[in-house]
Formats: structure tokens, sequence, C-alpha cells
């Protein structure tokens, strides 16, 4: 098969689909990998043939715009309740008005024409697209061509479009408004193209959250094992020498800051309130915020960037903001978390997840005092029933399909989808 990815200019999103591409390649298909200017980097680091198309996004610097000063949390931002009987008609259709625009379009309309252009000319068989590169299945309706979507999240958006359309149902003489649909027809049109439900969601859905963290939706969903890949990695010689003592590794993710600069967790006052602890502590952060942890504390034995991956399977616990990469790695390792979270994004539902697995605990960054944080650190550590309960999710991560088990279905799968 001719298989093409596409992603926003979001490299972290990119990531979650990296191992899918390999598995592809390495079962002899052919495979390009399509994303804006800013992307191609990212692409061909990891190894992965790159097209560029559109031109550079501007959403990265409008959302850093929009946020400054600007209280994250609030009403029209959050996605993080997608159930009917938490949502109200007139507040979600806001919602849909303000993040399609603001959003989902500034990501996608760079992308659109040039993506068409290229997936017309090279046929694909099959478009795989991440959560909310929705350029993706506009190319494939113009080319023809089956489209998965690679959702690396808690599915606040896939589950959200179903209560949307459940609430537009119930009065669809005067809920006829659908902001989404509105983009998708904006551009299908110009391509003779006409929507379809599943260009919001992919015609099925390989999912890189295991089942029992997933939200419940009638969604067609293929687990994918998440690999944890997070770029280029070498095993640092401080590694090789196993802990004298229980390892915490604290982490903020570098995406978030990097699109909105923005920092949720405070680090250095975090790791300061753990420095009395009989705990040694990793600050895998970018080197700008490891200098920023001075004095050092005495417990402190690494502060910069170190690959989790190797890192993780050493450490008793993890503190971290809720990011995607972080999360994965530490699910494959069977490590329990402490996430420190605001309601943006899947960040917190992360955290309430965790805490239904009984594998972590969640806690507000504006709500987390010095000793609170030492005592969710000594329950983490000492307590064998969070172990217990990430390394239940392990074993769950560990049994799902790896990436070559998935692309080895495609073959069958991809003929009735088209």
């Amino acid at each position: 098969m001719k298989v093409l990815l596409t992603c926003i200019q979001e490299p972290s999103h990119l990531r979650t689909m990296v191992p899918l591409a390999w598995a592809l390649l390495a079962a002899g298909h052919e495979v390009r990998v399509a994303g804006g200017p800013a992307l191609v980097p990212a692409i061909t680091a990891a190894g992965l043939p790159a097209v560029s198309v559109g031109y550079e996004s501007p959403a990265p610097e409008f959302l850093a715009a929009a946020t400054q000063g600007a209280d994250l949390e609030n009403e029209l931002t959050d996605w993080t309740e997608p159930f009917v009987d938490r949502q109200d008609w007139d507040t979600l259709l806001l919602r849909y008005q303000m993040s399609v625009p603001m959003a989902f379009g500034l990501y996608n309309d760079c992308l659109v024409d040039d993506l068409v252009a290229h997936a017309r000319a090279w046929r694909p068989d099959l478009i795989l697209w991440e959560s909310l590169t929705y350029a993706g299945p506009i190319a494939a309706a113009a080319s023809g061509a089956a489209h998965a979507r690679v959702n690396w999240m808690h599915d606040i958006y896939g589950a959200m479009r179903e209560v949307f359309l459940q609430l537009q149902s119930e009065d669809p003489g005067r809920r006829d408004e659908d902001p989404l649909r509105e983009w998708f027809e904006g551009h299908l049109d110009r391509y003779g193209c006409a929507f379809d439900e599943s260009m919001t969601t992919g015609q099925v859905t390989l999912d890189l959250v295991p089942p029992s963290q997933q939200f419940d939706t009638a969604l067609v969903r293929i687990p994918v094992r998440p690999v944890g890949y997070q770029g280029t990695a070498v095993l640092p010689d401080w590694l090789k020498e196993p802990p004298r003592r229980p390892r915490i590794c604290i982490t903020s993710g570098t995406s978030f800051a990097e699109t909105l600069g923005l920092e949720v967790m405070h680090l250095g006052a975090m790791v300061r309130a753990m420095e009395d602890l009989d705990v040694d502590v990793v600050a895998a952060v970018p080197e700008a915020q490891a200098a920023r942890l001075q004095p050092r504390p005495r417990n402190l034995v690494h502060a910069g960037f170190v690959p989790l991956r190797f890192l993780l399977p050493t450490c008793s616990a993890i503190l971290h903001h809720g990011g995607y990469g972080s999360w994965a790695c530490a699910l494959l390792a069977g490590v329990p978390q402490h996430i420190t979270a605001i309601r943006h994004g899947d960040f917190t539902v992360k955290g309430d997840f965790l805490v239904r697995a009984g594998a972590g605990l969640l806690r507000h960054p504006d709500s987390l005092p010095a000793e609170q944080l030492c005592v969710d650190v000594n329950r983490l550590v000492g307590d064998p029933a969070y172990r217990a309960g990430a390394g239940a999710l392990a074993a769950e991560v560990h049994a799902m399909a790896s990436p070559a088990e998935v692309v080895a279905r495609l073959d069958s799968v991809v003929p009735v989808l088209r």
C-alpha cells in the first residue's frame, strides 16, 4: 500500500505516529509523512521520508499571544467533561464557535491545499492523520483514499463530538449550526466533495490509549500499544548503575511551554520541597529550566535532558504536568504518576483515570503546598498499592497490539474502508 501520514505543526503530536510509520516501512509499504515546513526537521530526524506541504502555521504564535495573562481554565476552553449530563447546548456551541477558527482552523488551513494536491498526485491508499489534523480526511476525500485517525489523547474531542450531535438531535429545528462541519464544507466544496461525519473522528481510530483509560464512545477503535518515542536518545553513563534509594523523576514537558510560553508546574518549588525526603530526584527538563534550579538541592542527582524510556524503569514515581510523552513512558514502565495539571486539553483527564485505576494522584498547581507534595511522594513510594495499580496498567498496555501487529491488520481493513 501507499500510506500518507500527516500532522499539524506540533512535533510532539508527530512523535506519537512515528512507530506506526516505522512499522509500515518495515512491512514493505510505501510511506510518506506530510507536514508544514516547520515540521520537516522532526520528520527527517525520525528517519522518515518527508513531504513539505503548505506554509508555517500561525497557530503557535497566535495561541501564545492570546494566552498571555489569560486564564486557560475557563468554560469555553474546557473539553474535559464530554458527557451529556454535564453539557448544555449554548455553551457547547460557543466552545465550537471559538475553537474551530482559533485553533482547529489555524492549524489546518495552512495545510489543506498542498496536502490535497500531493494526495491527488501520489494517490495513497490510506491517509493516517493525528487527532487534530483535520486536513487529513479532506485530502482523503479529495483523492479517494481511506483514512484513519491516530489518537494519542484521552479522546475529549471525539467524545465531545458525540455529545454535540446528541444535544443537536434533541432540537434539530433550532440547533442546526455546526461550526466544525461548516469548516470542513468550506474546504470540501472547493474539491467537489461532500462532508461525512467520519471526517471528524476517522473512518476508524488507531488508539494509543489503553481501553480501560479511554472514554466510552461508539467510535470504532483499534488499540495500538504506545511506544513512547520522544526523539533521539543516548543512555547516560550515570543511568547504567541502579539507584541506591527511591528515585523520583520530575518533568514538565516541553511542547506546552514551547507552544504557549507557559510553565504549568512550579518546578523549582517542587524540587526544593522534596530536598529533605529520603529519595533521589532527577529533573528531566530542558537545559534552560535546569539552570534555574539554584541553589541545587542536596538530593538532586541530575537536571537536564534525559530520555524517559531509559530513566523511568529505574524510578519509583514520576511527577509531571499530564503530557502524553511522560504519561505513555510511565505507563510502559509501570511507574506511579503524580500529575500536577490545569483543566486544559486532556491533562486533568489523565489524572482522573489514573486515580480511578489506583495508579496515581492528581493535583492542581495552585493547590499543592510543599507539605502536600511531600505527603504525596511518600504515598506513591511507600504504598505498594500504587505500584500494583501502575503494574496492572503496564500489563494492559503491553498486551495491546504492537504497531507491527496493527499494520498487519490494515491490509484487510483498508479495502473495506474504501
